[in-house]
């Protein structure tokens, strides 16, 4: 939360019982700032999130380029 300094008639326009060291929060959130908003800044974030993790994996594994690595799996298929 940044804090601003306001001018006792700022004040009163936001507050009108403000009085001078008061504090006073002003809504700063943007007016079409809707459902449809909110939905895309939460993709917008989840993908800075998987990028990171990719970076992640990556980084950790490219100390290991030029390594055979092997890997087993066993499945089970049962026919009932």
């Amino acid at each position: 939360m940044s804090k601003k300094n306001f001018s006792m008639e700022e004040a009163k326009e936001i507050d009108p019982n403000a009085e001078p060291g008061d504090i006073v929060e002003e809504d700063v959130t943007p007016p079409a700032f809707g459902r449809i908003a909110a939905q895309t800044a939460k993709q917008v974030i989840l993908q800075r999130i998987r990028e990171a993790e990719k970076e992640t994996i990556f980084s950790e594994y490219k100390s290991k380029e030029g390594m055979i690595i092997f890997r087993f799996s066993i499945f089970s298929f049962s026919s009932s």
